[in-house]
């Protein structure tokens, strides 16, 4: 017997982008709706970046209808989702290793990543933004495959660390529960709620860090996730910033005097 796809989701069998495909269409998508490929040949991360997607790379893209007002936390809400997708899976095969969120859109296990979150946009005529959340997530690929650029974070699985993700549709459906009800959350006032949860899994909390925005550069240690989702920094003078975006480079190294 052949099952058939839920109703949410929109399969291909092979696209450039999941992300791009979505925007494409996005007047005909629903609240909710994923856009489902095994074979993306040219998908999108941060910044401009490739996101290589060999066997064992789970690729897909939410439509999610959320205020305007929270549009810029909801990067950080996807990426609580697939946390603890993965972290219920490690939990059932008692596994300690546990996720965490690298600001503002990477999954970490360890010291390395395993998931990155693309949050695309576009205003319509209701007090909401249809956004596009573009997941990419490490389940089982050959680490090598990966191609990994310049200044990239290193790279693991969940394979890696001894967690069976199950079916991909079965995770992709596991993490749309979540986002949804993160989204949900969100729309209904909730954020605090959500931010204390993603302060329990700030990677970057205390460390030392470089960060590129545009023709900008700014160092120093990572003091967490203030009330607006945006990352707090102690600069090596005693000075503090609120960073609302750029690329993040680890590790720094601490400026004498």
């Amino acid at each position: 017997m052949v099952l058939s796809d839920p109703h949410w989701l929109i399969r291909h069998a092979s696209l450039a982008s999941t992300n791009s495909w979505a925007l494409d269409h996005l007047d005909a998508l629903d609240h909710g709706t994923v856009v489902y490929t095994p074979q993306q040949t040219a998908g999108r991360g941060q910044h401009g970046r490739i996101w290589h997607s060999p066997q064992g790379v789970v690729t897909c893209s939410f439509i999610i209808d959320v205020r305007q007002a929270s549009a810029a936390q909801l990067s950080l809400v996807a990426g609580l989702a697939v946390a603890d997708t993965i972290n219920d899976r490690a939990k059932a095969a008692a596994i300690a290793t546990r996720c965490q969120l690298k600001w503002p859109n990477d999954v970490m296990l360890g010291e390395a990543k395993v998931a990155g979150i693309l949050c695309e946009g576009r205003s319509t005529r209701s007090p909401l933004l249809r956004v596009v959340v573009g997941l990419g997530c490490n389940l089982s690929p050959d680490i090598e495959s990966l191609a990994l650029g310049e200044n990239a974070m290193p790279a693991s699985s969940l394979h890696a660390h001894g967690i069976h993700a199950g079916d991909e549709l079965g995770f992709i459906a596991a993490v749309r529960d979540l986002l949804l009800q993160g989204a949900a959350l969100l729309n209904h006032g909730r954020w605090q709620a959500l931010l204390e949860r993603i302060r329990q899994h700030d990677y970057l909390f205390g460390s030392y860090i470089h960060i590129i925005d545009g023709q900008r550069h700014f160092q120093g240690y990572a003091a967490g996730i203030d009330d607006h989702g945006h990352l707090l920094l102690t600069q090596p003078d005693g000075g503090h910033l609120t960073v609302s975006g750029g690329r993040i480079q680890l590790p720094a190294i601490p400026q004498e005097g």
